[in-house]
């Protein structure tokens, strides 16, 4: 009996003991739950706002992405040095022409702010020659006057280039959808140099002589040329719409051609005849630089996204 009853107070002892550790546990998984943050305690910890999340779009990707595009121009072209000199040694009488242009070009690296790509240009450029000047240049420099009066009989000597040139060009964006870019081309320039012709007529005319009567005449044949040709340009490209842009260009040409051809010297002796009483031919050889400023205004379209 007394074996039972001691039995018996073990097993209450240890009920009683495990309900009491289970109540203790349930207080302290009571006190581990979190509690109600007040307005002040938010206001005590600010949040880093630099660690939040940043959903702005990137800059970069702001960027418009470089277009290709081609382009018709015109414009007018300004003879510079010696070319469109009219006084001296060695000068070409170049005066001011016109110019016409068709331009393309085609991204290759897009850079941030920036972009590199190809660039393909042919041009055609003419301008008349100075042939009023160069005949009175020969008149003033004709001092003894033997020959008379010079005029010249050239209907419209013009000089007329044509070009065909690749290279590269880089641009920078300025002022939303606008574009500077500068470009470096090379290619081969066709050169037609004009046909100039002047006379001289008698100071005292013969007396059976008509009043188109001339004694002498040269005829400098006109001649093309080829050679290679250097153009450093840039242009100002805005955005009329998402497809076509406006264009303004200016262009500096370098070439170097030689001018080869044959000029041919006639006597008239009897001012009642059309037949020459004696001619003469001679080979005429030189190198002409030419340098021109082209300023031309054109549409373009582009093409990409």
């Amino acid at each position: 009996m007394n074996i039972n009853l001691r039995l018996t107070y073990i097993l209450l002892a240890g009920f009683f003991s495990f309900a009491q550790a289970q109540n203790n546990s349930n207080k302290d998984s009571l006190s581990a739950q979190p509690k109600e943050i007040s307005n002040e305690q938010l206001q005590a910890f600010p949040i880093d706002q630099s660690k939040q999340l940043h959903t702005e779009q990137p800059k970069d990707t702001l960027i418009v992405k470089p277009k290709s595009w081609v382009s018709i121009n015109f414009g007018a072209a300004y003879p510079l040095g010696r070319f469109g000199e009219t006084s001296g040694n060695y000068v070409n009488y170049a005066k001011r022409g016109y110019t016409g242009n068709i331009y393309a070009g085609i991204p290759l690296i897009p850079i941030y702010k920036s972009k590199l790509g190809i660039a393909v240009l042919f041009s055609y450029t003419f301008h008349s020659f100075d042939i009023d000047t160069y005949t009175n240049n020969i008149a003033n420099a004709d001092t003894a006057k033997a020959r008379g009066n010079y005029q010249s009989a050239s209907a419209f000597p013009i000089y007329k280039e044509s070009n065909l040139m690749a290279g590269v060009f880089y641009s920078i964006p300025w002022k939303g959808t606008s574009l500077i870019s500068f470009r470096a081309l090379t290619g081969l320039m066709y050169c037609s140099f004009p046909e100039i012709i002047y006379q001289a007529v008698p100071a005292v005319l013969p007396p059976s002589a008509s009043n188109s009567y001339y004694n002498e005449q040269w005829d400098i044949f006109s001649s093309i040329s080829k050679t290679r040709v250097y153009d450093f340009g840039a242009e100002c490209k805005g955005s009329l719409s998402k497809n076509v842009c406006l264009m303004i260009n200016v262009d500096l040409l370098f070439a170097n051609p030689v001018y080869k051809t044959n000029m041919q010297y006639q006597f008239y002796g009897n001012p009642n005849s059309t037949a020459p009483t004696a001619s003469a031919a001679t080979s005429v050889e030189a190198s002409m630089p030419i340098r021109l400023f082209n300023l031309s205004l054109g549409i373009g379209i582009q093409v990409g996204k």
